[in-house]
């Protein structure tokens, strides 16, 4: 029995050793098969790239949204996919104009007239970026004029090119365009003052003026607008119009020679000769060397009676109009009517010599002559103003000359020929 118990345990152990090495084994295949077999892996999810096209249109998202630098990044990066996008370039202008960045904002604009030379939003861009500067105002102007060729009925760039030309003083080239009725619709009230400006430039005074006039009911403190149009008034003399609008401007500015000179010879065109003095004074003492002003005081002084300082601003003056025949008559008459005959005769010879040669200097200057005592000097005169001019005060003043030179006979026919002409204007006697 114990034989038999034996015998089957020894059996048991065996079953159960042949069970563990089979496991093993068992075991030892499933790792050797796994180190053969690859691992299958699941990848992650991975987002997926964006587009060009995409990129751009984010970009312009966050231009819009004002996440500037967000934007600059992403059209960096589309262009580093393609160097020659437009969009991109052109997005990346607008970026970096909408950070503030102008010079650099140029740049980009002209990198995308490189790739495309007629694409109108970067020449627009362009000429704005250029029109803030005066250095630059040429380049702006070419850039403006290029982008109306492809966009002509664009009247807001109009209105923008027209400013430009105002600001180089081109005021006749700007009124072409603010004359154009799309423009006009969209003109501030500097701009209407502009177009005023340049159709006076342009010599187009009469459409000038009731604008001008408008202007000023709208902004009566426009002294700018007040000026044109007392100049205007000056130009036709009409006094009466202009020289309130000087008197107006000369309270906010007394110290303007060139509004003093207008507003004093306008005083001296109406011949209120007292009134002019001081605004001409004003003039002649700030800038002595101005001889128009000198003259204008010569001719107020003389006017207002006042021959001795008159003659003195005139010889002031005189060299600057040494040819002028017209001025030295003038001065001429001034002697003459001090009694200085002997100066005012040499200065009417001068007159006379310069070309002058109408009745009036021929008279005052025979009339100076004689008053010198120079009585054949004056003869010639006299008789060529009588050959050309017989009325009866020349036929009296030759009959005068012959009496004391003692051709009595000659002036005895002359004063004939006077009491002849005198009857027939009374006509018969009673």
């Amino acid at each position: 029995m114990e034989v038999r118990l034996f015998r089957r345990s020894f059996g048991l152990v065996l079953v159960l050793s042949a069970l563990v090495i089979a496991a093993s084994y068992a075991f030892a295949g499933f790792l050797l098969w796994k180190r053969r077999t690859p691992a299958v892996v699941i990848p992650a999810a991975v987002p997926s790239r964006p587009t060009l096209a995409g990129l751009v249109a984010a970009a312009d998202a966050d231009l819009k949204n004002q996440n500037v630098e967000q934007a600059l990044l992403e059209f960096r990066e589309a262009l580093s996919r393609d160097p020659r996008s437009v969009p991109a370039q052109l997005g990346l202008a607008r970026g970096e104009l909408q950070a503030g960045r102008e010079a650099v904002a140029a740049r980009e604009f002209e990198r995308v007239l490189e790739l495309d030379g007629g694409n109108a939003p970067a020449l627009l861009g362009l000429a704005r970026i250029e029109s803030h500067q005066a250095r630059t105002w040429s380049a702006a102007e070419s850039h403006y004029r290029r982008y109306l060729r492809l966009r002509p009925g664009d009247a807001e760039v109009q209105l923008h090119l027209a400013r430009l030309l105002t600001w180089q003083h081109r005021n006749g080239e700007a009124a072409e365009f603010f004359a154009r009725p799309e423009v006009a619709r969209r003109m501030s009230f500097a701009d209407q003052r502009d177009f005023a400006f340049g159709l006076i430039k342009q010599g187009r005074s009469r459409q000038a003026e009731p604008l001008l006039t408008r202007l000023l009911a709208a902004q009566p403190g426009d002294d700018q607008v007040r000026l044109q149009l007392a100049g205007l008034y000056a130009a036709r003399h009409d006094w009466n119009a202009a020289l309130p609008l000087y008197r107006a401007l000369l309270a906010h500015d007394p110290g303007d020679l060139h509004l003093n000179l207008a507003y004093g010879q306008g005083l001296l065109a109406v011949r209120d000769y007292q009134a002019a003095l001081t605004p001409l004074s004003r003039v002649c003492s700030a800038a002595p060397s101005d001889s128009e002003a000198g003259l204008s005081y010569a001719r107020a002084l003389k006017g207002a009676g006042n021959l001795k300082q008159s003659i003195k601003e005139y010889e002031r003056v005189l060299p600057g109009y040494s040819t002028d025949a017209a001025v030295v008559r003038e001065y001429a008459d001034a002697l003459l009517e001090k009694h200085a005959y002997r100066q005012a005769a040499a200065s009417y010879e001068s007159a006379y010599n310069l070309g002058l040669r109408d009745d009036r200097l021929l008279m005052a200057l025979s009339g100076a002559l004689t008053g010198a005592g120079r009585y054949k000097a004056a003869l010639p005169y006299l008789e060529e103003l009588y050959q050309r001019r017989p009325t009866p005060r020349v036929t009296y003043e030759l009959a005068q000359l012959y009496w004391k030179l003692g051709r009595a006979s000659e002036a005895r026919t002359l004063l004939r020929q006077v009491e002849a002409s005198n009857r027939e204007v009374q006509g018969p006697q009673p």
